[in-house]
């Protein structure tokens, strides 16, 4: 007679003598009978055990099920007894154990007692299902192995991690006491490619593992083999354009990093902006590389070739149709971040008027915080094509209070209380010193004009509030009268008139005697005025 051992599963053997079926059978050995020449042919079906044989596993196994489910109980509650055991322990002896050691030793003790307890129940489990030709039972410790070998690759995985890590901390700590010039960005790359690899290799055999359980792994490894022969080089191309997609976006971050730390002629917005721009230049780049190498790996050149065509006419519309809008704005924004005419923080006049603080510049619009706590967002644009007052980029900033004051008042006493306001004005700097001057004369008054200065651009109008009342209140203190054109119109009313004025005049001008010709000539032209006042 002859056998046959079939591999672990649901398996369809049959066994054919010139095109007559011998016999079959799903699991087992099966003995082909040796009366004519043999033809096997062996089909995996690829499907789950029937109900009749879940049935007998059930009838079989039942005993064995149960104590092992009071074996996982058991290792369940050993393990919480173990890790309360060794926190106690920890605590106890908190002096001589550290708080980095107390927190190591709990890692190790929860991850190494994780994957022991899953290990141990999973060989209780493989010793219970060991009941011979049991198609579930079969089934079930094959997908128990599987599930072991993942675990196994997973910890080793981790294990050869720790081991990279370990040994690139090494590596660079010598460097730097050999006093290597090798950068740190390289090391940073070598670890990030080193990393990939292994998760990577590791993620692919723990593939492989299912694909086998369901009598794949032949085909896909076939399919592989002459894939891989057939586009090895275009395989090589796109390997290359994922690691230089990696290097390239980790060397834009750490160069954005250090112009962060170390530059300050760019704005922490302005780099946002850029760290954006280009790292959304870089995800399109190396995509459409990828994507152009795949359709030519599948024959389609010509396709990839339109893609990238039409790709290059949509961005170009794209940009021309937005540059006076919305890219536009973005352009000024940068444009804003990089000059810093106006940085957050600042109190501003900007665009028809609006005074405030400005809270952000977005990459569109600019906001500002007025002191009636408005919130104004402004364009961009607007803001570059309108004038800017910065009252932040100087420490101080000064304050104007103009009036009017009769000519009775000396100018001296009025420059002086003027003076005196400001100094005794809570917010007014001492220096520079408070300015006090005439700036012009006018038909019912002198005009002034006090200048001084506050380093508190936030109390502005607080602090030209107060200025003003000192002023008021020193002046009504010293009896002087601020002039307006409507006191002017009063005191005229009750003025002396032209004849009373001459009068006047001509009495004090009686008791002198004139000296000059000069005064002969001025006597003269009074006795003239005083006779055309007469008629």
């Amino acid at each position: 007679s002859y056998s046959l051992d079939v591999p672990i599963g649901n398996l369809l053997v049959t066994a054919y003598d010139n095109g007559e079926t011998a016999g079959d059978k799903k699991i087992g050995p099966f003995v082909v009978p040796g009366d004519f020449e043999k033809d096997i042919n062996i089909v995996y079906t690829g499907a789950p055990p029937s109900f009749d044989d879940w049935s007998t596993f059930i009838i079989t196994t039942w005993t064995g099920i149960t104590i092992w489910g009071a074996v996982v109980i058991g290792l369940i509650v050993f393990y919480s007894v173990l890790r309360k055991r060794v926190r106690e322990w920890l605590k106890a002896k908190h002096s001589r154990v550290t708080e980095a050691q107390a927190e190591v030793i709990g890692y190790a003790i929860t991850g190494f007692g994780k994957v022991g307890l899953l290990y141990a129940s999973l060989l209780v489990l493989d010793a219970v299902l060991d009941v011979g030709d049991v198609v579930a039972a079969k089934w079930i410790r094959f997908w128990l192995y599987a599930l072991l070998w993942v675990l196994f690759l997973v910890v080793m995985g981790r294990f050869v991690l720790m081991l990279v890590d370990n040994l690139l901390v090494r590596l660079r700590a010598k460097r730097r006491r050999e006093g290597s010039d090798v950068p740190e960005t390289a090391y940073i790359f070598l670890h990030g490619i080193l990393r990939y690899v292994v998760i990577m290799g590791i993620g692919f055999l723990i593939l492989l593992i299912p694909l086998a359980g369901v009598g794949l792994a032949d085909e896909i490894s076939g399919g592989m083999d002459r894939f891989v022969n057939s586009n090895f080089g275009y395989l090589i191309l796109l390997v290359i354009i994922v690691i230089l997609f990696f290097i390239t976006n980790r060397f834009v971050k750490l160069t954005m990093e250090q112009m962060r730390e170390t530059s300050h002629k760019y704005s922490p917005q302005m780099l946002s902006i850029l760290a954006l721009v280009v790292k959304f230049g870089i995800i399109g780049l190396f995509s459409v590389l990828f994507i152009f190498t795949l359709l030519t790996m599948a024959g389609m050149q010509e396709m990839g070739a339109l893609i990238m065509a039409l790709l290059t006419t949509t961005v170009g519309m794209i940009v021309a149709m937005t540059t006076t809008g919305a890219l536009g704005n973005a352009l000024s924004g940068i444009v804003l971040m990089r000059l810093k005419p106006i940085e957050p923080g600042h109190y501003v006049t900007i665009a028809d008027g609006q005074f405030g603080k400005v809270v952000e510049i977005s990459s569109f619009f600019t906001q500002i915080r007025t002191f009636n706590n408005e919130v104004i967002e402004i364009p961009n644009n607007l803001i570059l094509a309108t004038e800017i007052k910065n009252y932040s980029k100087n420490k101080n900033i000064g304050i104007e209070v103009d009036m009017g004051v009769g000519y009775d008042i000396p100018a001296d006493v009025v420059l002086d209380c003027l003076k005196n306001g400001a100094k005794g004005t809570t917010g007014i700097v001492k220096d520079p010193k408070p300015q006090a001057m005439v700036t012009k004369f006018t038909d019912y008054a002198i005009n002034y004009k006090l200048r001084a200065f506050t380093d508190k651009v936030d109390r502005y109008f607080q602090t030209k509030s107060s200025l003003m009342q000192n002023i008021q209140e020193i002046f009504y203190t010293k009896g002087i009268e601020i002039m307006t054109p409507w006191q002017l119109v009063k005191r005229e009313d009750n003025s002396p008139s032209k004849d009373e004025v001459i009068s006047r005049f001509m009495e004090n001008m009686k008791h002198k005697e004139p000296s000059s010709a000069d005064d002969a000539s001025v006597a003269a032209g009074l006795d003239m005025l005083e006779g055309n006042s007469k008629d």
